[in-house]
């Protein structure tokens, strides 16, 4: 089987991102979570108690500069707490904000051309103006899915993708199960991660 496909530079952020947000979720079991969320919780008690003491110490001297920070630090320590009530993703957002930017800066043209991919019985080949890659079947390790993208990663090249695919490729969800079946077929592991959502509703 073979196809043609151009990596966007959103292709390459998203997945990135896709990426990020699912190691953070599966980083820990629940009774993990569980743990620290209550330990969380009791820092952030802890921090207002200590905070509230320091106002009541700075109020019995009558130092008005102790107070007047003493204020000052509750009053954002409260905007704080209350953003997260608000919103409780509100930092990962900014990290994944972050994260975006720091992609975008670390993509290299080349990943950016028109790429081909061929499968057969020996394995995948990879070529476009930059690159001839070729590898056996045994080399891979394996394919992942998500809602915009088929990721395929090779042993021994850590956690980065040598592949990502994005779904428009395939003109027909037909094409894109026949890409998978060959995969299958060749006893490469396919990993479903199709529940992150992309921050901007991006669809293919």
């Amino acid at each position: 089987m073979k196809i043609s496909y151009k990596n966007a530079k959103q292709d390459l952020i998203d997945y990135s991102i896709h990426s990020y947000y699912n190691s953070e979720k599966s980083s820990g079991n629940s009774e993990k979570s569980f743990k620290n969320k209550c330990l969380s919780i009791l820092i952030k008690f802890l921090i207002l108690s200590l905070l509230l003491q320091g106002l009541s110490i700075s109020y019995d001297k009558s130092n008005k500069f102790l107070i007047y920070f003493s204020l000052l630090m509750l009053v954002i320590y409260i905007i704080y707490i209350l953003c997260i009530i608000i919103n409780p993703n509100i930092f990962k957002d900014i990290m994944l904000k972050i994260i975006g930017k720091k992609i975008t800066k670390s993509i290299k043209e080349e990943s950016l051309n028109d790429i081909t991919l061929i499968l057969n019985e020996e394995g995948i080949s990879v070529e476009n103006d930059a690159i001839l890659y070729k590898t056996i079947w045994v080399n891979i390790e394996k394919a992942m899915v998500t809602e915009s993208h088929i990721a395929i990663y090779i042993k021994y090249n850590g956690d980065s993708p040598l592949l990502i695919i994005p779904l428009r490729t395939f003109n027909e969800p037909s094409e894109k199960e026949s890409f998978l079946e060959i995969i299958r077929q060749h006893d490469v592991n396919i990993v479903n991660s199709i529940d992150f959502k992309d921050t901007k509703g991006r669809k293919n």
